[in-house]
């Protein structure tokens, strides 16, 4: 299990390498993250705003 989640992570740093995020991408990004923020991380309750 140790390799898999090695693995993981090394693939999740390279994939930040590849992508930076587009501008509209950003503003979707920090919308999310102040829903999830209001709704103190309530998935379904964030959904609905």
């Amino acid at each position: 299990m140790q390799g898999d989640q090695k693995d993981f992570w090394k693939e999740t740093k390279d994939m930040k390498k590849e992508h930076k995020l587009t501008f509209h991408e950003k503003i979707q990004r920090d919308g999310m993250i102040k829903a999830l923020q209001k709704t103190k991380g309530h998935v379904s309750l964030t959904a609905k705003l």
